[in-house]
């Protein structure tokens, strides 16, 4: 049995080692500003903190708003439907309190690194 070789597999598995091979050739080029000054690892830093700050301010607001949602279905539940509509309100409670403290530990992480 033959096997079919690929040709766009070839043409990226050569830009690849091209690629590394500069890399290696011209350190000078490849960390002339430094790592921490690229705008690579600027941007990744502030998308972090603006993404951060949305689940801060999103995530109990959103919990907040699913567990009014099921409040008003409780409000009008049989008896056999009162058990799980309070689980599901708990769980709303839980995941915001679990999505402000996330948010907060990785912010305070992220704070050693600025």
């Amino acid at each position: 049995m033959e096997k079919k070789i690929d040709k766009n597999k070839v043409i990226v598995s050569l830009v690849i080692v091209s690629v590394a091979i500069i890399c290696i050739l011209q350190p000078d080029f490849v960390y002339a500003g430094g790592l921490s000054s690229s705008k690579a690892v600027t941007g990744t830093k502030k998308l972090a903190n603006d993404a951060i700050k949305v689940v801060q301010v999103l995530g109990p607001i959103v919990a907040g708003l699913m567990a009014g949602w099921n409040g008003l279905k409780l409000s009008g539940a049989d008896d056999d439907e009162v058990k799980p509509i309070k689980k599901r309100i708990r769980i709303c409670f839980i995941g915001g309190v679990l999505a402000l403290i996330g948010a907060t530990i990785i912010n305070v992480i992220l704070s050693y690194y600025q």
